[in-house]
């Protein structure tokens, strides 16, 4: 029986701040929890040590420490670099940074989420210098700060390896992320250009560019970290609550390096399932065991599995252009669209257009519906389905009809039996066990000069 895709929420608690490091211990935490390999993290950090020239050696190990009373894992990270990271410039750094992807061999999506991190760290780290077209030839010149160093390559990459084990990236998964308000703290904190106000200017930057809400304390220090921040933006989390059923599947717990009194420094990442009003568990109201009474009441062989249906009303779309989209929809791979009249608000006579598609090419068709059509949203849900289970093979066939011969191949699709029919039992009605491709009728009708019921036939007797 295949496995059935769900909705995972992934819910970042940074209430208590957030930092690249502890992203990684709560990341670790999960993962772990999640029954995946323990070291797989460890193991991202000793070929970062392999493969960059300015690293001598990496210590590094997860343990677990409290924080007020709160047990966490805790990263320990002692990095030896062989020169001053303050002197590389954003090209040197992410040259280091695609250098250890590569290592690590990641999927195409889990090194451009780290890219993606990379480059809002960069743009902030520019902003924060007067620097505010990233198209600036001073941008490739420009030297980093605390952002250089080696602990943000190994943040960024070990959240991204992390994310590619708990399949986040996979698309045939249904992935979204919430976030509580981030923890800012509050006074001054000590950078390379001296003391400056929390949250430092990157971070501020950062906050302010991906909209991130946040709150001022609730004690003094920094404790919203540049790194912790940008891998927060690349989730692209809601700050909504969790207002439907969910069920928490496990947690990771991350500690920081201070334990400040009053404030367990802890930052949570749980993974959860759920199931909102627009998405409906697959298969719930039908168990396997009705499919087999199905499939012993008729003796054809049904198996089930979940689409993706995609709705979307337009009222000021020609219909030219319905027509059109219609016709390139079917481009992209889909199971089935189609568009039906609807009177819509205001007395407007509009069209629904719905596609069904495989889950995996939900987010495309999304896209294209987007941009190729005058709609401002789609909704989305996964269906249940049960399907007969069918093959479609050529077949060769020579038919004359009135002096013209047609000799080639047609397709004909059947229906996989189980079983045989009993004859006195009225339930097992039998049903046509192959049907011709109706594209593949046309051709031969037209060649024939004959009507496709006829052709149908002719070709029905061949195949006998």
């Amino acid at each position: 029986m295949m496995e059935e895709p769900v909705m995972n929420i992934i819910r970042v608690d940074c209430q208590a701040g957030i930092s690249g490091d502890m992203l990684v211990s709560a990341f670790h935490d999960l993962v772990t929890c999640n029954g995946n390999e323990k070291n797989a993290l460890i193991d991202s950090i000793k070929a970062i040590e392999r493969e960059l020239d300015r690293v001598h050696k990496i210590d590094a190990g997860f343990r677990k420490e409290y924080r007020q009373g709160f047990l966490g894992q805790f990263l320990f990270l002692d990095i030896d670099e062989t020169v001053n990271h303050h002197s590389s410039t954003v090209d040197e750094v992410r040259s280091d940074l695609e250098t250890c992807l590569n290592a690590l061999s990641l999927s195409n999506e889990a090194s451009d989420f780290a890219l993606e991190c990379f480059k809002k760290l960069a743009i902030a780290e520019e902003a924060a210098h007067g620097i505010h077209d990233s198209s600036d030839h001073e941008t490739k010149s420009i030297h980093l700060h605390e952002i250089a160093s080696v602990d943000t390559i190994v943040d960024i990459s070990c959240v991204a390896r992390a994310l590619e084990i708990l399949d986040f990236f996979d698309e045939s998964n249904v992935f979204v992320v919430h976030s509580t308000p981030l923890a800012v703290g509050a006074g001054q904190v000590k950078i390379a250009h001296g003391l400056v106000p929390v949250p430092a200017p990157a971070t501020r930057e950062l906050l302010e560019r991906n909209k991130i809400p946040f709150v001022d304390g609730p004690i003094q220090g920094e404790l919203a970290t540049p790194t912790g921040v940008a891998i927060l933006a690349t989730l692209q989390p809601s700050f909504e609550f969790i207002t439907h059923p969910s069920v928490r599947k496990c947690k990771g717990v991350g500690v920081g390096a201070m334990d400040n009194p009053g404030l367990p420094n802890i930052l949570q990442v749980e993974l959860i399932e759920t199931f909102d009003g627009n998405i409906t568990k697959p298969m719930e109201g039908i168990q396997l065991a009705s499919i087999e009474r199905l499939q012993e009441r008729t003796k054809i062989a049904i198996t089930k599995d979940t689409i993706v249906e995609i709705a979307t009303m337009v009222d000021d779309m020609p219909g030219e252009d319905v027509g059109s989209l219609m016709e390139h929809l079917f481009d992209l791979d889909i199971l089935d669209a189609w568009f039906i009249p609807v009177h819509g608000k205001k007395q407007r006579p509009g069209v629904e257009i719905k596609v069904l598609c495989e889950p995996a090419l939900a987010g495309s068709t999304v896209i294209f519906l987007l941009e190729q059509s005058t709609t401002l949203g789609c909704r989305i849900q996964l269906l249940n389905r049960v399907l007969v289970n069918r093959e479609s093979k050529p077949h060769h066939v020579t038919i004359k009809w009135e002096g013209r011969v047609f000799s080639g191949t047609v397709r004909v699709k059947r229906v996989c039996r189980i079983g045989t029919q009993r004859p006195d039992d009225k339930y097992k009605v039998p049903r046509p066990m192959f049907k011709i491709e109706h594209d593949d009728l046309v051709r031969v009708a037209n060649e024939l000069r004959a009507s496709i019921p006829l052709v149908r036939e002719l070709v029905l007797q061949s195949l006998k």
